[in-house]
């Protein structure tokens, strides 16, 4: 049995994605700037989590199957960092400008 509290969720959750078509269909370029504000401040916040989880120490580096310290965060959080990079680069507005 769903609970109300699950019921009420789905409504809100609902009444935003039609807010937000809405808004995308009467004002297209700022609901396109809009969302990918929000798509751009997702993905820096899910890399600091990823970074601050995989910069915790785990089982695997504690028994040395995996290296620990500088080198293993490094290594572990190369494609993390990357990311991170790339959308700080898209946020600032260094990429399209003439």
């Amino acid at each position: 049995m769903v609970g109300a509290g699950a019921i009420l969720w789905q409504i809100l959750i609902g009444l935003v994605y039609v807010i937000a078509a809405l808004y995308m269909l009467v004002l297209p370029v700022a609901g396109v700037v809009a969302l990918t504000l929000v798509l751009a401040f997702y993905i820096a916040v899910e890399g600091v989590f990823e970074l601050i989880v995989l910069s915790l120490p785990s089982a695997a580096a504690r028994s040395g199957l995996v290296p620990s310290g500088w080198f293993g965060f490094v290594t572990a959080c190369r494609p993390h960092l990357l990311s991170l990079a790339v959308e700080f680069t898209v946020g600032c507005g260094h990429v399209g400008r003439d």
